[in-house]
């Protein structure tokens, strides 16, 4: 057998637990290079006296379960097994195993042991893995509405325009233009997602997600001056509030983009560091290397002039090396404060349904943990959604996001 082929983790994608009472069993072995794998599990803790001396303690083997894994999926160099099991107590010590052409090697946390001629080590519990106790608070729960919502994205700059007295110098006329870019301005705004919510919910969409649209300077939006208010080009916060309330009335969700890993340069936290350095109450709310802190030119109306290769040695973290997007410090009180406040208000004052988080892998797991707790005190039902571009695991364990992005779906459709 391939032993260095064979992988298991307590604790993790490979040993979790599916519910109050059950958990899921996973290991990982070389293609095609073990016949069947068969899965003991007991209770940690049930012992009794042997016969031949009371005075001596063993496990109960007989009480263990013993199951047959099922190979679940096989990829190029590996085969995946599967077990579901129900342990006595919500606690279970476990190992694996391993059969091939009549050898026998059992799988344990901390060695592998050849059992082929004897099995007397077996059932020797001290080498097994453990899942200490399925906790309640710790099982992933994900509101039970999301399952069956088909989402529809919006960029509510080039939805549709519904207020053409919102319209911004240079707004270009909807339709004017075959080619278009990143620049143009075509006066897309709230109302005009309002005006066609009937032919979104005739699509058979039954939720909504929208790229951010509180108050920033580009069309994106990604660089946030104020969490608390809509895009004056989009419309106001009463317009958002009539937006959602008659998207719930046809029974679509709407869930919004949150910007918690950096803001814009516009933002006035940012603005009073730019302008106060280190004498400014918000200077370690981001994460600051030297002074000043601005080492470049900036024109007469304080935005960036800057090169490329001038960003890459700015003296704060940034998103990417994007000098208008300074990186929050979420450890600090006065951002974590700010950024979970903005949380709770669209919750609160206008009834969202979900949260997506924008550059989310890049913000500590305590923030986010935070996060969860504070929303969903708010709307026990709310859906948190990560932008996660890689194995999410660490974020997925019942205490962060309810799901991720599915970028990695990307790739192999791609190949």
């Amino acid at each position: 057998m391939n032993l260095q082929a064979v992988y298991h983790e307590a604790k993790s994608q490979y040993a979790y637990a599916y519910d109050q009472k059950t958990l899921h069993i996973r290991l990982r072995t070389a293609k095609d290079d073990i016949e069947n794998v068969v899965l003991i599990a007991g209770n940690t803790y049930d012992w009794s006296p042997t016969k031949e001396d009371p005075t001596v303690w063993e496990w109960n083997k007989e009480n263990a379960n013993v199951v047959n894994m099922k190979k679940e999926y096989t990829t190029e160099l590996f085969d995946y097994w599967f077990a579901e099991i129900e342990p006595v107590q919500r606690r279970v010590r476990y190992a694996f195993v391993l059969q091939n052409g009549g050898e026998e090697i059992l799988f344990t946390a901390r060695k592998f042991i050849n059992i082929t001629k004897n099995d007397a080590r077996k059932y020797d519990l001290i080498h097994y893995f453990n899942f200490p106790y399925i906790n309640p608070e710790d099982l992933y729960t994900a509101p039970s509405w999301v399952k069956d919502t088909v989402w529809y994205q919006i960029f509510p700059e080039r939805f549709a325009n519904g207020q053409p007295e919102n319209n911004l110098l240079g707004t270009i006329a909807w339709g004017s233009q075959e080619q278009v870019s990143n620049a143009m301005l075509f006066g897309g705004d709230l109302q005009g997602i309002t005006d066609h919510l009937e032919y979104i919910t005739d699509l058979g969409v039954t939720g909504i997600y929208f790229t951010p649209i509180f108050e920033a300077p580009t069309i994106h939006k990604y660089d946030t001056a104020n969490y608390f208010k809509i895009d004056p080009a989009f419309g106001s916060n009463e317009a958002f509030k009539i937006l959602v309330d008659e998207a719930h009335k046809r029974g679509l969700k709407v869930m919004l983009d949150a910007v918690f890993n950096h803001c814009g340069w516009n933002h006035p936290f940012w603005q009073d560091v730019v302008k106060n350095g280190k004498s400014s109450k918000y200077y370690d709310c981001f994460f600051i290397h030297a002074d000043p802190v601005i080492n470049f030119s900036c024109s007469e109306k304080g935005y960036p002039i800057i090169t490329p290769v001038e960003s890459m040695n700015l003296n704060y973290d940034t998103f990417a090396y994007e000098p208008t997007m300074p990186k929050w410090n979420t450890a600090h009180p006065l951002v974590r404060e700010h950024l979970l406040s903005a949380a709770k208000y669209w919750i609160e004052e206008y009834d969202i349904d979900g949260w997506r988080l924008d550059v989310s892998n890049e913000v500590s797991h305590d923030f986010w943990r935070q996060f969860r707790k504070t929303v969903r005190e708010v709307k026990p039902d709310l859906f948190i959604l990560g932008e996660n571009w890689d194995n999410s695991t660490p974020w997925l364990q019942g205490d962060q996001f309810d799901a991720v992005m599915n970028y990695e779906l990307v790739y192999p459709i791609w190949l």
